[in-house]
């Protein structure tokens, strides 16, 4: 004869159901591959996302040993940061190539997990591929940016040898000048510049002439950067 439950009993146990399916409901949703091992390294988490990124359901690794099933980890330091994770309460990553999703880079953490570790394998390759645009996007303004002081300070000193009385005016004019160009080398991604728009533009004040007075006329060219400012520092001339 089976032994009947209390309400206080059946109450605890229906909250326990509760949390376990909120837990599930919660290790399902996360998209990083998650798998965590007990005191005696026997995996006891397994979600949906490792199921996807391992290839084998966690039906076939639930209270495993975790070295019968990655073996692979021993003597390296995906062990290493596994034992410091566990016995010292340790939390560390580590970035690697996927070994198993080729072209891919991952990010592995480790983690104290109870009495045991945890392991999350978060997808890092867009994220490093965004980083690695940044770095070069910082790379190319600082190069051009050099470029520019350089023919800022040759302008300079062309415009205090010409005319040193008049230094600030001619001076500013020709930073105008300077100033268009660039807004047009931005404009087509610093590869290239029509040459009309650098006439054009350089030619602003005499808008109303073009046409009349001043004829625009040949075949469509693009010159480069550094050709579209020296041009446009001549069409100011």
């Amino acid at each position: 004869m089976s032994e009947k439950k209390t309400p206080k009993q059946a109450n605890t146990g229906d909250r326990a159901a509760r949390a376990e399916r909120r837990f599930d409901a919660a290790m399902g949703a996360i998209a990083d591959a998650f798998y965590a091992v007990d005191a005696d390294w026997q995996i006891v988490v397994f979600n949906a996302a490792a199921e996807r990124y391992f290839g084998f359901p966690a039906g076939e690794v639930l209270q495993r040993n975790l070295w019968e099933i990655f073996p692979q980890g021993r003597g390296r330091p995906y062990e290493e940061m596994c034992r410091k994770a566990k016995e010292e309460g340790e939390r560390s990553t580590l970035a690697m190539p996927s070994a198993l999703r080729p072209g891919r880079s991952v990010e592995i953490t480790f983690a104290p997990w109870d009495d045991g570790m945890c392991v999350a394998i978060t997808d890092i390759t867009d994220r490093m591929s965004k980083e690695a645009q940044v770095s070069q996007l910082m790379r190319e303004v600082n190069h051009r940016s050099k470029n520019l002081l350089a023919v800022v300070q040759a302008v300079a000193r062309q415009t205090a040898a010409k005319s040193p009385k008049d230094f600030v005016s001619s001076f500013e004019q020709r930073l105008l000048a300077l100033a268009k160009a660039q807004d047009l080398l931005i404009k087509g991604e610093w590869r290239h510049v029509a040459l009309e728009d650098l006439v054009r533009a350089e030619l602003g004040h005499f808008a109303a002439l073009i046409g009349r007075r001043i004829i625009l006329t040949g075949p469509d060219l693009a010159v480069t950067p550094a050709a579209a400012q020296s041009l446009g520092m001549a069409f100011h001339e």
